[in-house]
C-alpha cells in the first residue's frame, strides 16, 4: 500500500516526456516545442515553447529553469550537467530561445522544465516530447585555386612567403 501511495505522489510531481505538469492550484504547463521527433544540432539555438493552462498571476510569475535532459531511458531521465538552456524565465513568457550546448552528444533528449509550486512549495519537473540532437557542425574552410601570371596554381589564403617561394 505504501508503494502505491509513494508512486502516486511521485507521478503527481514528475510528468513523463510530452506530458503537462500540474501544480497544486490546478494550473499547468505543457511543453509543445520541441515536438516529438524534432532534430536539433548541438551548438545551435533552440526555441522552447509551452502552453499555460489555468494560470493565475501568481502562477504565471513563477520562474522556470529549462535544461536539456538525457531521454535514452524514459524511466530514468537525467538533466545534463551544463545543459541549461535558460533560467529565471517566467511561466507567462510561453517561450524562450536558448542554445543547445555544443558539448551535447548525439542522441535522444527532452527539455526538462523545473519550477517550484507557488501553493504547495513542491519542486515540479515537466518534460517536452523526446527530440534528437545531432553533433555540432564542424566549420568548413573553402579554398579556391588561382593561377599566377607565371602559370603556377596557388591556393588563396596562403601566406605571402609561400607564394613568393612558388614564383621561383
Amino acid at each position: 500500500m505504501q508503494f502505491l501511495i509513494t508512486s502516486a505522489l511521485i507521478a503527481s510531481v514528475i510528468a513523463a516526456p510530452g506530458d503537462g505538469c500540474q501544480a497544486t492550484s490546478g494550473a499547468s504547463i505543457s511543453i509543445i516545442y520541441p515536438t516529438k521527433g524534432a532534430v536539433v544540432a548541438a551548438g545551435t539555438p533552440l526555441t522552447v515553447t509551452w502552453d499555460v493552462i489555468g494560470g493565475d498571476s501568481t502562477y504565471n510569475a513563477i520562474p522556470l529553469t529549462l535544461v536539456v535532459a538525457d531521454a535514452t531511458n524514459p524511466g530514468n531521465i537525467r538533466p545534463l550537467s551544463g545543459g541549461t538552456i535558460a533560467s529565471n524565465v517566467t511561466i507567462s513568457a510561453g517561450k524562450v530561445t536558448g542554445t543547445v550546448p555544443a558539448s551535447v552528444p548525439a542522441g535522444n533528449y527532452t527539455v526538462e522544465a523545473q519550477f517550484r509550486d507557488s501553493v504547495g512549495g513542491k519542486q515540479l519537473v515537466c518534460f517536452s516530447p523526446v527530440f534528437s540532437v545531432t553533433p555540432a557542425a564542424v566549420a568548413t574552410v573553402v579554398t579556391k585555386a588561382a593561377t599566377t601570371s607565371s602559370g603556377f596554381k596557388i591556393i588563396s589564403g596562403l601566406t605571402a612567403a609561400l607564394v613568393g617561394l612558388l614564383a621561383f
